[in-house]
Formats: structure tokens, C-alpha cells, sequence
């Protein structure tokens, strides 16, 4: 596994006397919701968050927030620096432009990180 600087998107940050509960919900919801993308419940005293997805540019993060406000209008993004990934996929994310220049070679859709579609 390795470590690089990334984002993700906050949909529940709370720290309340029902927050826990709160947070397993959220987490509930997003997994039925949008399966596929990772999710993340953290506790930190006193705070409960969840946080999803494993976005290594900012783009990727304002898309992803911007499927999940629909479900979680109070979403925000979070820059973390400890996301984990196999390498073959930081490798591969980090070619990602270059399969925009090139669609005929592959004549599927690709889907990276779960977030967006490139022709």
C-alpha cells in the first residue's frame, strides 16, 4: 500500500449525543446509495465523521461532492494526506489525462475512482 495527499468528501461531521448513531446511518445510506466508493466513519473526540471516496485532485473531490449533495446537502471536502491505495492504482490515476487524448484506442468508457466517466 501507499501513502499520497489526497481529498475526500465529508457527509456527516457531528458531535452530539446522538452523533454516533448519526454516523452509522450516514454511513448506511451512502454505501446502499452509491456502492463502490469507499466510506470512512472516524471518531475523534469528541467529533463522529464519515468521509468517502480516495480523490487525489481537487476535481475529482468537487464531482464527487457534487453526486452526493443530492443524498447529503451539508457535504464538504476534506484534504486528507494519508490516503492508501495499491500502487497500481496511484500509477494508473496519475495517467488518467493522458487516456482523454486517446479514447478510440480503448472504445469503452473507463471509470476512475468511481467519480467520473472518461470517452
Amino acid at each position: 500500500m501507499l501513502s499520497y495527499k489526497g481529498h475526500r468528501v465529508c457527509i456527516f461531521f457531528d458531535n452530539g449525543p446522538d452523533a454516533r448513531n448519526g454516523a452509522i446511518e450516514a454511513k448506511k445510506l451512502f454505501e446502499e446509495t452509491f456502492p463502490g466508493i469507499k466510506v470512512y466513519m472516524v471518531y475523534e473526540s469528541p467529533w463522529f465523521s464519515v468521509s468517502v471516496g480516495n480523490c487525489l485532485t481537487t476535481e475529482e473531490a468537487i464531482i464527487l461532492k457534487g453526486r452526493v449533495s443530492a443524498t447529503f446537502p451539508k457535504a464538504f471536502l476534506k484534504k486528507r494526506g494519508d490516503l492508501r491505495c495499491r500502487p497500481f492504482g496511484v500509477i494508473f490515476a496519475r495517467f488518467r489525462k493522458l487516456l482523454v487524448f486517446f479514447p478510440l484506442l480503448f472504445g469503452v468508457n473507463i471509470y476512475l475512482c468511481g467519480v467520473y466517466k472518461i470517452y
